[in-house]
């Protein structure tokens, strides 16, 4: 290749980095959800023990704290969410649900394309944890959206997804707000079968049975709805996807940025190399 051509290869290729960067950028642009409210979760290195408690008082110092109140029942609810590579992790810690009621709940709802909807799609997944039987936490129930159904609850269908983890506690064990017991809730979600962005569509609601099926939910006045029948149905709750809000982070456009700097950097380092490499000929 003559030099001249080589310059004008180089010119081009560093004038494309703004470009890559941009595209970088759009991938991380906030998308309609995010209108009900977007929380932006960082990144962490220290996964939580999913036991229903605080196992160190600063095992979620490095998640995003979200607070719920609801003045008229005097509930307090703090919501902590992050995340690694993998795996979503959130706790819920209802600080003034004080007593053990088998039907207390709390769930996590994603749309994962974050499409919303007046029904949930198969892009959406409920995550829900509900009380004790005979004192005996319950696993943790994982439903999927379909797309049709008469109403809401209809559209949700069970599903099973590898890796997925949750626990429901009562205590104050080294809680660095409350040390009396009370519920709280954890959440292990895995990311890997989801698709890679860096929005979801979320939804979060914890309900206390006994104070007059309290529901506090996240976002604020979505729509949630919890009746006290004998048996509540955690697929009775959720509003419809229009109404959830957005979490935000660099699930993929932190590992794009990455390879795109990798990228431009090797290829300006070869070019630059032969550029004067053949300075050195001429």
């Amino acid at each position: 290749m003559s030099l001249k051509f080589k310059k004008i290869l180089l010119t081009v290729i560093i004038s494309t980095i703004p470009f890559l960067y941009f595209i970088s950028y759009m991938n991380t642009t906030t998308k309609a959800l995010s209108t009900n409210g977007c929380i932006e979760i960082p990144f962490s290195t220290r996964t939580p023990t999913i036991d229903g408690k605080w196992t160190q008082q600063n095992e979620w110092s490095d998640a995003k704290e979200i607070t719920l109140k609801r003045e008229e029942q005097n509930h307090t609810v703090y919501i902590f969410i992050k995340h690694n590579t993998t795996h979503l992790f959130v706790l819920i810690d209802f600080l003034t649900d004080f007593t053990q009621s088998s039907y207390d709940k709390a769930g996590i709802c994603l749309d994962t394309n974050e499409n919303g909807g007046q029904l949930p799609e198969p892009d959406d997944y409920l995550f829900s944890l509900c009380g004790t039987v005979y004192g005996v936490p319950l696993p943790p129930e994982i439903y999927r959206g379909t797309g049709h159904g008469e109403n809401l609850e209809d559209a949700w269908i069970p599903h099973q997804i590898y890796n997925c983890q949750g626990k429901i506690g009562f205590t104050g064990e080294n809680d660095p707000y409350e040390n009396e017991k009370h519920r709280i809730y954890e959440f292990q979600i895995n990311l890997k079968f989801f698709p890679e962005t860096n929005h979801y569509g979320v939804y979060i609601f914890v309900c206390d049975y006994h104070t007059n099926y309290s529901l506090l939910e996240w976002p604020e006045n979505a729509g949630g709805k919890w009746e006290k029948p004998s048996n509540p149905d955690p697929k009775q709750i959720p509003p419809p996807p229009d109404n959830w809000g957005s979490i935000k982070d660099h699930f993929i456009g932190e590992k794009f940025d990455i390879a795109c700097f990798m990228l431009t950097a090797g290829a300006l380092t070869f070019l630059i190399s032969r550029f004067r490499r053949n300075i050195a000929k001429a």
